[in-house]
């Protein structure tokens, strides 16, 4: 139906709006409205039906058609509320039926034949494309992605057209003779030098420009794979583009349209608004200061500068109060403990004077938290710590953490190091991603986005490795995804004392020790167990080889692992083995073996060993005594390998005694030595029956 002045009262009413934000955007779905009373019973709307809808025609300019929302009854007259068909839009996207891949054109064209409209215009970007969208998206929401996708905003004409609107100049001019008033602000919007394009990972997918005041695009499906090409075409559409915004209350529309750059006496606006009634006509625009460009009045500017001015004088007087404090409350001294830069809670003076309150140092080594000179707490680049290094404290590394006594106390506890809950927190990527656990006993349990979930599995840690845990069902890109669970430290790293314990389920009590092998002990003072499942106790005492015991104090270090136990009985200059158990079972000791010797391991008899020696023909041999307390008797015979037999004991006679034949032979003794000259002309063999130590034979 088309309605006339004839039965119209008090004129329509006719609204259209760009954009509804308060600053300049693109990818808008312009809409216009229109209000008037008439006596005429109009049908409203329905989407069943084709009543409801009007053609508006006003000064030989179509306004095209209009669908009946609203009509309310006062008297003998109607209210009537209609909106153009960008309304039909509002309604979800299966009415459309869109068929995918959907490209940018496809789109546009889909849209305008379901409201019984042609495109007028370019589609920029045409050919980009998307396999599916989100089921709850209107088709209005849609129309407005692919007009960002294309660098502008859509409006429907007078003529039933989808508009695609560029921002560019009118050509109309609206002179001060044709508005009543004319309100500009103080700045002029700044020029878009840069655009963003962001994918749904909130990544920056694509860029063209290189300014600083940047236009961001986010959450177009369109441009989910936007090429640096799509970008500079979009770029290309607002770059350099600028305006004031403005209202102007003018008698007519002077042929003013939504989207359009227009001039204002000699100020030009993108128009964004347009009200039209019986009281004139209203245009305007709308822009923010934060991407502003000044042009200010002379007096405006003059305003601000002595307000600057002020500014300035009052930081000034700050900056001389902080300056004067700078010299008490944070100042730098080269001597002794206090040496680096201070903040201190009493004045420089005072604190040297009398060193209390808080104190921020700053040093070569980290920043150290102190209470007067007494340390509370250290920072470095590599580990923190909690409390007075020569007292109790803690140390946090990345890769441990270790709690210390005072020494001496007696309040150490496991519990000081055995179960920490912990929660840590990762951003899903789209797959079924590992992720790592520290050593954790017990159950884990795990949230996506705040909502419990089973879908996954876990692996326990081994020795001092992490454990892993990874979904059965991938959580989305994006996702908050967060697993609790309580860490086990029970086992691994035990450290008892001012120690330092390296290795996986290493363990160390005393003082000075060290743990570098894998269960690892170390005990006493100074002692290092180096080796695997090795033992290192008493002090000084250093166990290098696999599953090897050290004791005493100050053993020969065994790097090749040749003994089993090893007896140290040095110093820490000279460091000496009393005795040494080889893996053979062989014992190697350093003094003589008593036998016999009483309850407290005194007195007893020296055990003597044999000692075989190959004399050759026409050779000499001697044997002596370590010890001059040793006198030696030989016994001499021949074996039937043409050998001398020799004994000796602790008589100075010497006996002969044939075993089978006689060799010839000459033996003489000489006090604690004894020389056997072999006259034959074969070898002989010598055994010498000896105490263990206290005899030689060269």
């Amino acid at each position: 139906m088309t309605l006339t002045d004839a039965n119209i009262y008090d004129g329509i009413n006719y609204l259209a709006d760009l954009n509804t934000g308060e600053e300049f955007s693109i990818g808008n779905t312009a809409s216009a409205s229109v209000r008037f009373t008439t006596d005429t019973q109009l049908p409203i709307y329905t989407k069943d039906s084709t009543n409801g809808t009007f053609t508006w025609t006003r000064d030989s300019v179509s306004r095209g058609r209009f669908y009946i929302t609203e009509v309310t009854k006062n008297g003998d007259r109607y209210t009537v509320t209609a909106y153009d068909a960008m309304m039909l839009l509002d309604t979800n996207i299966s009415a459309l039926a869109p068929t995918f891949p959907l490209t940018v054109s496809a789109a546009a064209s889909a849209i305008a034949a379901y409201i019984g409209c042609t495109v007028s215009g370019t589609v920029n970007n045409g050919s980009l494309s998307v396999e599916s969208l989100d089921s709850t998206l209107t088709i209005r929401k849609l129309l407005g992605y692919v007009a960002e996708a294309s660098g502008c905003s859509v409006k429907i004409d007078g003529s039933d057209h989808l508009c695609f609107i560029y921002y560019a100049y009118s050509g109309i001019t609206v002179t001060a003779s044709q508005y009543k008033t004319l309100d500009v602000a103080d700045y002029m919007c700044a020029k878009i030098d840069k655009l963003v394009i962001y994918n749904s990972r909130g990544a920056a997918q694509a860029t063209a420009g290189t300014g600083t005041n940047t236009l961001y695009i986010q959450g177009n499906p369109f441009l989910e794979e936007a090429t640096s090409t799509n970008a500079t075409n979009i770029f290309n559409q607002v770059k350099n583009f600028q305006y004031t915004p403005l209202r102007c209350e003018m008698f007519e529309e002077n042929g003013l349209e939504i989207g359009k750059v227009a001039t204002f006496g000699s100020t030009a606006t993108l128009v964004m608004h347009i009200e039209t009634s019986q009281n004139g006509v209203i245009a305007s625009s709308v822009g923010s200061d934060s991407r502003a460009e000044y042009n200010k009045t002379i007096e405006q500017m003059f305003t601000e500068i002595e307000a600057g001015v002020n500014d300035a004088i009052s930081t000034a007087n700050d900056a001389h109060t902080i300056a004067a404090n700078t010299g008490q409350y944070f100042w730098y001294t080269g001597t002794g403990s206090d040496t680096g830069a201070h903040i201190t809670e009493v004045t420089r003076d005072e604190f040297l004077n009398n060193p209390s309150g808080g104190n921020l140092l700053a040093r070569s080594t980290g920043i150290a938290v102190r209470k007067g000179r007494s340390e509370v707490a250290q920072f470095s680049d590599s580990q923190i710590t909690l409390g007075n290094t020569v007292g109790g404290h803690a140390t946090f590394t990345a890769s441990s953490i270790r709690f210390y006594p005072s020494y001496g106390s007696s309040d150490f506890n496991y519990a000081r190091q055995s179960k920490v809950s912990i929660t840590q927190t990762y951003i899903g990527d789209g797959s079924t991603q590992v992720f790592d656990l520290f050593r954790y006993s017990g159950s884990v349990s795990v949230t996506i986005n705040g909502t419990p979930t089973t879908a996954f599995t876990t692996s326990l840690p081994q020795n001092d490795s992490l454990g892993s845990l990874r979904f059965t069902s991938a959580p989305a890109a994006g996702a908050v995804i967060e697993a609790t669970y309580t860490t086990n430290w029970e086992n691994p790293y035990y450290d008892f004392g001012i120690n330092t314990v390296s290795a996986p389920y290493g363990h160390a009590e005393g003082r000075g020790n060290t743990v570098d092998g894998i269960f690892g002990h170390a005990e006493g003072r100074a002692n290092s167990a180096g080796g695997a499942y090795s033992h290192a106790q008493n002090h000084g005492t250093k166990a290098s080889g696999e599953a090897q015991t050290a004791m005493g104090k100050y053993n020969v270090e065994d790097t090749s692992n040749a003994y089993a136990v090893v007896v140290g009985n040095g110093s820490s200059a000279t460091p000496s083995n009393a005795a040494a158990l080889d893996w053979n079972g062989n014992l190697r000791i350093k003094g003589d073996i008593y036998a016999g010797c009483a309850n407290d391991s005194t007195g007893g008899v020296i055990i003597p060993r044999t000692v075989i020696k190959q004399v050759a023909a026409n050779g000499t041999t001697t044997i002596s005594s370590k010890n001059a307390r040793y006198t030696l008797t030989l016994i001499g015979g021949a074996s039937t390998y043409r050998g001398m037999y020799l004994v000796a004991g602790y008589n100075t006679s010497v006996e002969t005694k044939a075993i089978s034949s006689v060799a010839s032979g000459v033996v003489s003794t000489s006090g604690a030595n004894v020389v056997i000259n072999n006259n034959e002309n074969y070898a002989m063999i010598v055994v010498a029956t000896v105490y263990v130590g206290s005899v030689t034979m060269s």
